[in-house]
């Protein structure tokens, strides 16, 4: 029973189809994966959360705002003197600037101080007036120049319309020649430079022709007059004044003699 017949063995098992390989015979086996169905997939491993950091104290919180205070202490000490640096720099270049601007106008003048100078050395007896005067006019024409040369000029007075900011009124005058609000004499002139005003002028401004002030003047004086003349009281009439007469000269004549 034990020794079977090889021949029977191979009866029994079915035939493989022709031209398969001996591999394709028998089946592979199948995916354990795939057979164990949805249940037995494994799941990925959950990721693990992060640790909150722990709480800071309150010294730990104290120092960290002594640390920005102290941060921004310096910082504002250092912009302050910065500041200070800059206000110092800055009022030097203004006052270095206004020295350089008083030395330029000077340097210019001295010009016209020298020729005054060597005017009044020779100034003497003998001296001829016209000569004299013709160095002076020589004189103010170099001084005019020099301040033009500066940014100086002088201030329209005679026959401009008077403007208070330029001109200083001294007085006001009746003038047949000048309208009024006009400004007819100039007693001392003023300067300027630029748009800023160094001196104004004193000036004596018109009041307008006369005539015209003294005709106003009159006509009210006209009315003021006929209006008195209607308020006064109307006089007693002739007759009364004629009746009374006789009576006070009865009474002003003495008695007759031997009556």
């Amino acid at each position: 029973m034990s020794n079977e017949d090889p021949v029977q063995d191979e009866a029994a098992q079915p035939d493989a189809p022709e031209g398969a390989a001996p591999s394709d015979v028998t089946e592979a086996p199948a995916d354990a994966a795939g057979d164990a169905g949805p249940e037995a997939v494994a799941e990925p491993p959950a990721e693990a959360t992060p640790e909150a950091p722990p709480e800071k104290t309150l010294e730990e919180k104290l120092e960290e705002s002594k640390a920005a205070t102290a941060a921004m202490k310096e910082k504002m000490l250092r912009v302050a003197a910065d500041f200070e640096n800059y206000r110092r720099r800055s009022t030097r270049e203004v006052d270095d600037a206004r020295k350089r601007g008083v030395q330029h106008a000077v340097r210019e003048l001295l010009p016209v101080f020298d020729n005054l100078e060597r005017a009044t050395t020779h100034i003497g007896p003998e001296a001829d007036a016209k000569s004299m005067a013709d160095g002076l006019r020589m004189v103010l024409k170099q001084f005019i120049d020099v301040i033009a040369k500066v940014g100086v000029e002088r201030v329209e007075a005679v026959g401009s319309p008077f403007d208070p900011n330029v001109h200083e009124s001294i007085q006001y005058e009746h003038s047949e020649e000048h309208a009024a609000g006009t400004v007819m004499k100039e007693l001392q002139p003023g300067y300027k430079m630029g748009d800023m005003l160094l001196r104004p002028a004193l000036v004596v401004v018109s009041r307008g022709a006369a005539v015209v002030e003294e005709a106003k003047a009159e006509a009210p004086a006209e009315v003021e007059g006929a209006d008195s003349a209607t308020d006064e009281a109307p006089e007693p009439p002739a007759d009364d004044a004629a009746e009374g007469a006789p009576e006070e000269d009865a009474k002003s004549q003495p008695p007759a003699e031997g009556g």
